[in-house]
């Protein structure tokens, strides 16, 4: 079992998710987290932005449909039983905040 699974909600925010994304792939100790990006963006500026990033193999993209609100976003991501079966801690970061090491 994985010990943490970052989690961004996000919509219409491509240049901060690069960033914030950028930011957590400079933590030396990957291997401790998987990050789940997930966008109900109406365009595809997010995916394109991170696709370098997603090579990674801990890093994940969803492309979710754009009416979907964030509230429902977040309580979709608490409900996923891969995410309650594979991980121990669940960590929902907004996009719009920053992290460091």
């Amino acid at each position: 079992m994985k010990k943490l699974a970052i989690c961004i909600p996000t919509y219409n925010r491509a240049k901060i998710i690069e960033d914030i994304c950028l930011k957590i792939i400079s933590i030396p100790d990957k291997d401790i987290f998987d990050l789940y990006i997930y966008d109900s963006s109406p365009n595809l500026d997010t995916k394109k932005k991170l696709q370098d990033i997603l090579q990674n193999k801990n890093f994940f993209y969803f492309k979710i449909l754009d009416t979907i609100d964030s509230n429902t976003k977040v309580y979709n991501i608490y409900q996923d039983k891969n995410i309650q079966n594979t991980y121990e801690y669940l960590w929902i970061l907004p996009d719009y905040l920053f992290v460091k090491e």
